[in-house]
């Protein structure tokens, strides 16, 4: 089972976008092997020297793996979430939206000048509707409003109890109150948008089944618009501005993060309204992976310690929990894509099995270490400094070569090129 296990941790690294070399050691979670790979890397030996360079190609793999799944999304946006935002928000949605937008209100004018909304409503529903939530009209205007308009355009008739009595109004009158009712909603109280859209549900019973073709028409269209940019919060909240401002109710730079902690049915629903505007569409779905990658790459590799080949170390613990956090509800595969999220985990499992060992595996203070060099002393009749100098006076001892032994047999059968060649073994 150690084999097994050992063979599929080796072939899970190998098997990255860019192969992360790794030792036996490491693939098998090996105890006795890892504290000897683990103290043989600290000391100044040819086997040493072979340990220390395996693990720094190891780093350096690590950090391109991340590279290289951003580069195959062409992204160009990882570096600024500001543009990323812009993107998304400011150009993709606000666009797509302002097309289907026009759509439906060009069918509605054309409907109006075939006569298609000339039909009569009774608004009696509506002035019910009035009369059920007039409790609330302090904390929402809306409801007094309405009233107000029904008056105006004699959809009503106030009687001197101060009870309305409905009468009828035309098709596009109606669409006149739905719009000024919507429009008024928009000013940030909560209770006005509640109640607008349970009037909505209202208005939208009432005219079923009336006007011509064409309003029809209009409204099967208006209904598409309203499930895309409206029905959608997260969608909505991207487009829309603060109330009473011009500042964005999500600021540009906030947008990925907005995405991150959203719904997934959410999440779903963005990515879907993206890619159906086109080319643009598209590429903003790659540029919100390649940003979730970007924000996976900085938690590994946030660190500022650099191995002896200046490679940054990665930082095993971080981005674990950063995938793990991700993937407690599906988000890793949404934000990242299946097949980049299958990678991200690969790619965590080769980081733990190279930058960990077992808990006690390694003696920090570096005992081993003095204690095999007193040792090669006693040996050689040296102690002392003279034992740091063994090397060179006699060449290496027969301990040095089965220690390079040992380390050219636990390194990856295919070693980076010029690795195994830089080190030149003791005589």
């Amino acid at each position: 089972r150690i084999v097994e296990a050992a063979a599929q941790a080796r072939a899970t690294a190998q098997g990255l976008p860019v192969p992360v070399p790794i030792t036996t050691a490491e693939a098998a979670r090996n105890q006795p092997m890892l504290r000897r790979q683990g103290e043989m890397a600290k000391d100044d030996s040819a086997a040493g020297k072979l340990l220390r360079d395996n693990n720094a190609e190891a780093n350096r793999a690590i950090a391109q793996n991340f590279d290289a799944l951003m580069d195959g999304l062409g992204a160009v946006t990882t570096e600024s979430r500001e543009a990323l935002g812009e993107m998304v928000s400011g150009r993709v949605l606000t666009a797509g939206e302002r097309q289907l937008k026009a759509r439906h209100q060009s069918t509605y004018k054309a409907a109006n000048e075939a006569g298609h909304m000339a039909d009569q409503v009774d608004m009696t529903p509506l002035v019910r509707w009035i009369e059920t939530n007039r409790s609330s009209e302090t904390m929402a205007p809306i409801v007094g409003m309405l009233e107000k308009e029904l008056v105006r355009l004699n959809a009503a008739r106030k009687m001197p109890n101060g009870e309305l009595t409905p009468l009828t109004l035309g098709v596009n009158d109606v669409e006149e109150v739905r719009k000024l009712m919507v429009s008024n909603a928009k000013g940030g109280n909560l209770n006005d948008q509640r109640l607008a859209l349970s009037a909505n549900g209202v208005i939208d019973q009432m005219t079923e089944g009336k006007g011509g073709a064409l309003y029809r028409q209009a409204r099967r269209e208006f209904a598409e618009f309203a499930s895309v940019y409206r029905n959608n919060g997260l969608v909505r909240d991207l487009l829309t501005l603060k109330p009473n401002s011009t500042d964005r109710r999500v600021a540009y730079e906030k947008v990925w993060n907005k995405i991150a902690v959203a719904p997934n049915e959410s999440i779903r629903h963005l990515l879907t309204t993206l890619e159906g505007t086109g080319p643009e569409g598209a590429a903003a779905v790659r540029e919100i992976r390649a940003t979730t990658i970007h924000e996976g790459m900085k938690r590994a590799l946030g660190n500022t310690a650099m191995d002896e080949k200046r490679n940054i170390i990665p930082s095993p613990a971080k981005f674990n929990a950063w995938v793990n956090v991700m993937d407690r509800d599906g988000k890793l595969d949404l934000l990242a894509g299946r097949e980049a999220a299958a990678v991200l985990r690969d790619l965590r499992e080769t980081m733990l099995n190279v930058q960990t060992v077992p808990p006690g595996t390694l003696n920090s203070s570096g005992t081993w270490s003095l204690m095999r060099d007193a040792f090669k002393g006693l040996a050689t009749g040296q102690v002392g400094p003279a034992v740091f100098n063994a090397r060179g006076a006699g060449g290496a001892s027969r301990k040095d070569r089965a220690d390079l032994r040992f380390a050219q047999d636990i390194l990856p059968p295919q070693i980076p090129r010029g690795l195994q060649n830089s080190i030149t073994p003791p005589p």
